[in-house]
């Protein structure tokens, strides 16, 4: 039995809402930015990736579509002195070079580095890309520190998501310019199953990719030990290690958690740490990446099954080794809970979880349309409430399809992006307010 490989950049269709329905709404919701507002949507469609706050409250993100070149965009959103209003700036559009070797599809987070450059994964090509800003912030270059092969015998790996990440990452440290990179490939690698890589900057320039793991290398059907198909990204941790979940493979075929530990001579080993599906999937099946807290508390979500049988599951992996379900998805009739996280929570100080499901919310009109999605909160004290329900209102004006996790800033607000749906059908920037219940 093989993995089934997630379609990553499938686009969801924009749901229809009849005129006027709605759903009550628990927190304070607004849109700050509707894509596809210009012609031809060089402003930009399809966000996927999770939003950079910087510390000037900026928001960075990335789209998959849109641009001069139809194949995407970095964006830029700066709040307003006072007056609520938030100004779009485009800051570069992707594909501008032949063979698109700057860039496509980006559907990753971006990270800083110390002079304001910005680092993240291009898809289709997989390549690395670092965004580099003049004197003034105004003009935006974009250069390829590394791209990988493409195609299904590539061993380096291909189908760049999650971002990249650095040591030092964990504590808020950006990222120093010098220290390896290090990301995932969901696809590619000796058993087309995946890759961890890190890519580090030499003298003269250039930049070395050195692959740490194949997946689903240890059987010929990806079992037993290893995953296959990792998601979202890396955690490190303060003694080297890389953390991750994989959406397929493991004992039970339903995705793991894994730690990948350095060692002597460049080695890297692997341990699962948890493997899904199990006492009837009550667990869940395919986790869409985790987090940790400072603990060492891991919290993620699975895209599917659980005690619902269908809806997903959020969980937590205790630094101790013990799993609990803290939620499952579908718990609500007509999956007004949310259905299908496609990202895992974030936690505040005060170890309350906030995250995204792609589908769901109750504002479904028939069996074939599940809602545009929600933004939930799970408390510290177990309480879970959704904050706001996609498609509540006529047109999905409000977006659809939240597949991006959510960006925390130190006034408790949520910031994220939906895929679809908004005024012009691009997807939108939000806020959520939780603090406003």
């Amino acid at each position: 039995m093989r993995s089934v490989k997630t379609l990553v950049l499938a686009f969801v269709p924009t749901c229809v809402v009849l005129a006027g329905a709605q759903h009550a709404v628990a927190a304070k919701f607004k849109v700050l930015y509707d894509f596809c507002a210009k012609a031809n949507c060089a402003d930009g469609s399809g966000p996927r990736g999770e939003l950079y706050l910087n510390n000037s409250g900026e928001l960075y993100g990335v789209t998959t579509g849109g641009g001069d070149n139809g194949r995407g965009i970095v964006f830029r959103l700066v709040p307003g002195s006072g007056d609520g209003k938030w100004k779009y700036q485009r800051l570069y559009s992707f594909c501008a070079k032949p063979d698109c070797r700057d860039g496509s599809g980006a559907a990753s987070r971006l990270i800083p580095d110390l002079q304001g450059n910005l680092y993240g994964l291009s898809y289709n090509p997989s390549l690395v890309f670092v965004l580099k800003p003049n004197a003034e912030g105004t003009r935006w270059k974009a250069q390829t520190p590394y791209r990988l092969c493409d195609g299904s015998t590539c061993k380096q790996g291909f189908g760049l998501t999650g971002g990249l990440t650095y040591q030092g990452a964990q504590n808020g440290t950006p990222y120093d310019g010098n220290s390896p990179l290090y990301g995932t490939a969901i696809f590619g690698g000796r058993s087309g199953e995946g890759t961890v890589f890190s890519i580090a900057p030499q003298t003269g320039g250039k930049w070395k990719y050195s692959k740490l793991h194949d997946f689903c290398t240890e059987t010929e059907d990806c079992g037993l030990r290893d995953g296959a198909l990792p998601t979202n990204g890396l955690l490190p941790d303060a003694n080297g290690a890389l953390f991750g979940a994989t959406e397929g493979g493991g004992e039970n075929f339903s995705g793991t958690i894994f730690r990948l530990s350095p060692k002597p001579a460049g080695k890297w080993k692997e341990t699962i740490l948890y493997t899904f599906c199990t006492a009837g999937c009550d667990d869940g099946q395919s986790p869409a990446g985790i987090a940790r807290d400072a603990l060492g508390n891991f919290y993620g979500a699975t895209s599917a099954l659980g005690a619902n049988g269908k809806g997903g599951t959020l969980f937590e992996l205790a630094a101790n080794g013990s799993f609990s379900v803290l939620h499952a998805f579908c718990s609500a009739p007509d999956c007004g809970d949310g259905h299908q996280p496609g990202s895992p929570p974030i936690a505040d100080a005060a170890g309350n979880l906030f995250g995204t499901t792609i589908i769901g919310g109750g504002n479904d009109i028939d069996e074939g349309h599940l809602g545009g999605g929600v933004v939930y909160e799970r408390a510290a004290d177990g309480s879970f409430k959704v904050l706001h329900a996609f498609c509540a209102e006529a047109g999905c004006a409000d977006g659809q399809a939240p597949f991006a996790g959510l960006t925390l800033d130190a006034g408790g607000r949520l910031f994220g992006v939906t895929n679809g749906g908004g005024k012009f059908g691009g997807g939108v920037i939000f806020e959520s307010d939780p603090s406003s219940l």
